[in-house]
């Protein structure tokens, strides 16, 4: 156990035991029985397992002095000295519009969910307390809101957080739709918007990569810098910065001398709040989402950005194993394997076929594999996937198919 000029030395446990069986015979004399069999080549061999961990915890201490190569703990140590906090995981929420009868009352805690299951709860009491005026379809001017029976209703928005925290929280519009409980007096229950804010607990690779991305961050309003900023927004996934330094519309269509951001996952409002702490005036953002902050002095600013997409990739990996293969970790380990690649894209990313083959045979165990890959299910082949500028491509352990032929 030592450091050389390749780097660390790591023995194996064989070459341990030997050891150790030289140095007995040197000083017991080499008529020392150190075989498995005897009390003494037991002791040895456990002398050998204790020195192993020993060696095993001293690589790792090593490993972790340096950000590319520590994990967990140590990786937050890192993290902490830049004074870059590790995303815990965290719940959407949600507007919630509910429609029902006048002088329905409902209660803080209320749940309503999604088809798939996905809880919300209402974080305050609410009341409907008058009709509720709407606009007309088909001749567009206001007419009162009726019920499927021509009842005249109320209509009430009120927040709401899902009971479960992570990225799959975040669902989509209109999916909120279900009475978890009946109230008498409620109609009809929806989400207008989607559920933002949720995330799940960073990653080490991800997290990884922020603290890196802080380190090469000199300047707040550089583009590095304003990347930097939105992605320690807790919930962010990903941010991409656009500037357009010209006096003409790029070709993305945003106007002269602006910056837009696209950004994945986060709530609006601490993204927003991000940006204004690091675009500087005079700059200019831009956007499909603005948001109105005011600093300490009162004056308001405009922050303009806007919401990058997510597109699922699903997988189907037709494995050949053989004794090496663990049958009950391997299918996960292969999972993840595919997801560790996948979670290495950023933004605009092609995934390419030849990295899935390159992770997947990390794997012990497998003599040979055939890959699917596309966005539809339903249509899987051995391809690239491409995505826009301002699409990332997202995987999940649910859309990755291992199929065992052993």
């Amino acid at each position: 156990m030592e450091l050389t000029e390749n780097g660390f030395d790591q023995p194996e446990l064989d070459d341990i035991r030997e050891d150790i069986n030289v140095n007995a015979a040197s000083k017991f004399g080499e008529q020392i029985a150190t075989g498995d069999e005897t009390r003494a080549g037991q002791l040895f061999a456990i002398m050998a397992d204790n020195k192993l961990e020993i060696t095993q915890l001293a690589h790792a201490v090593l490993l972790s002095i340096f950000l590319d190569s520590s994990t967990d703990e140590t990786l937050d140590y890192h993290g902490t000295d830049e004074g870059i906090i590790r995303k815990p995981e965290l719940a959407a929420t949600v507007y919630l519009q509910i429609d029902g009868d006048v002088g329905t009352e409902i209660p803080e805690g209320t749940e309503y969910s999604t088809d798939d299951g996905q809880i919300f709860s209402v974080l305050d009491d609410v009341k409907i307390v008058e009709v509720a005026t709407v606009t007309d379809p088909d001749t567009q001017q206001p007419t009162g809101l009726l019920d499927e029976d021509g009842n005249a209703i109320g209509r009430v928005s009120v927040q709401a957080i899902a009971e479960e925290a992570g990225a799959d929280s975040n669902v989509a519009a209109n999916t909120i739709i279900n009475e978890e409980e009946i109230l008498d007096g409620v109609v009809a229950v929806t989400n207008p918007s989607a559920a933002v804010g949720g995330g799940d607990a960073e990653t080490d690779t991800a997290y990884r990569t922020r603290v890196k991305a802080s380190r090469l961050s000199h300047s707040a309003s550089a583009d590095d810098g304003i990347k930097a900023a939105v992605e320690n927004v807790a919930g962010v996934i990903q941010a991409k910065v656009v500037d357009n330094n010209t006096m003409e519309t790029d070709q993305y269509g945003n106007p002269p001398k602006v910056v837009h951001i696209y950004v994945i996952g986060g709530a609006d409002d601490e993204i927003a709040e991000a940006i204004r702490m690091s675009v500087a005036l005079p700059g200019r953002t831009y956007g499909d989402i603005t948001k109105t902050l005011v600093n300490l002095s009162g004056d308001e600013r405009q922050i303009s950005f806007s919401r990058a997409s997510q597109t699922p990739v699903y997988f189907k990996l037709d494995v050949k194993t053989n004794d090496d293969f663990d049958a009950d970790g391997g299918p996960a380990a292969l999972k993840q394997q595919v997801l560790d690649y996948v979670n290495t894209l950023r933004m605009g990313d092609t995934l390419l076929f030849s990295k899935v083959f390159e992770y997947v045979w990390k794997v012990p165990g497998i003599s040979s594999v055939a890959v699917g890959i596309g966005k539809d299910k339903n249509t899987l082949s051995l391809q690239d996937i491409t995505c826009n500028s301002f699409e990332l491509l997202e995987g999940n352990a649910a859309n990755i198919e291992v199929n065992l032929d052993d």
